[in-house]
């Protein structure tokens, strides 16, 4: 397999690092008592995403990117 061209290298470096941030913040959105939702930070209370019936569900999250909804999230658990 040959190499990645230096650009190419350094493009996924500096999305890594910003993916970084991404992650770091949705995790302190994840941990309030009432979650938020994207760069806007959304109160759950206006999408009303989540609901009861999710307790011992389990969840799939359709995205390309790794998990955002911590394990245990609102009682359901992401399916492997």
């Amino acid at each position: 397999m040959s190499e990645l061209p230096e650009h190419v290298v350094r493009n996924r470096a500096y999305w890594d690092d910003l993916a970084q941030q991404y992650v770091q913040a949705g995790e302190r959105a994840w941990a309030q008592e009432e979650p938020t939702w994207g760069i806007w930070r959304v109160p759950e209370a206006e999408f009303q995403i989540f609901s009861e019936q999710l307790a011992g569900k389990d969840a799939i999250e359709l995205d390309a990117a790794p998990p955002t909804f911590p394990r245990g999230s609102r009682g359901a658990e992401p399916a492997s």
